[in-house]
């Protein structure tokens, strides 16, 4: 049986909620590069995280990369219809954030609809998880959820706020 080892870590501000998978995958982010490397550094090594998953471009949610990037050798994704976002100031809401974008992002593979994409061995069964891309346009073009059938988990970005759906009023929303 498939048995996702999270750990997550809920933001209580506008940063992003961040998820390690099986220690070796971040689903998102954050908005920091040093408080995330400080938050997951509290479950694993950061030299652990081979890759992060983006849920979309908007900068509370891969503002935190950097540092994984650079210094420990972090692999990135994002869905390819938000490629052309991330390293503009507005489309990726920096501005909105007021952040501005230190070093351009560029992603490692892209991914779309139905994809699935391996998310490392779970450390207690020894076993290659997976979790299947389901596209969601609305608060960005390329917005996507990370879905775990056999789990019934879902991880899903801003496209669902609590008690809401995720804002549809930013310049790469689809309702602009």
């Amino acid at each position: 049986m498939i048995k996702l080892y999270i750990q997550s870590i809920i933001s209580k501000t506008y940063d992003s909620n961040i998820y390690i998978i099986n220690n070796e995958v971040l689903i998102d982010s954050g908005l920091n590069e040093y408080s995330t490397i400080d938050k997951i550094s509290n479950y694993t090594n950061p030299y652990n995280i081979k890759k992060i998953l983006l849920t979309h471009a908007h900068y509370d949610h891969f503002g935190g990369s950097q540092q994984l990037i650079n210094k420990y050798n972090t692999k990135i994704g994002i869905c390819f219809d938000d490629k052309k976002y991330i390293n503009n100031i507005e489309y990726s809401a920096a501005s909105f954030f007021n952040m501005k974008l230190k070093k351009k992002i560029i992603p490692d593979f892209y991914y779309k609809n139905g994809d699935i994409i391996s998310v490392g061995l779970d450390p207690k069964t020894n076993k290659e998880d997976y979790l299947e891309v389901i596209q969601t346009p609305g608060h960005t073009i390329g917005s996507v959820c990370f879905y775990s059938k056999e789990l019934k988990v879902l991880f899903s970005g801003d496209t669902i706020f609590k008690n809401n759906i995720g804002r549809t009023d930013f310049k790469n929303s689809c309702d602009q």
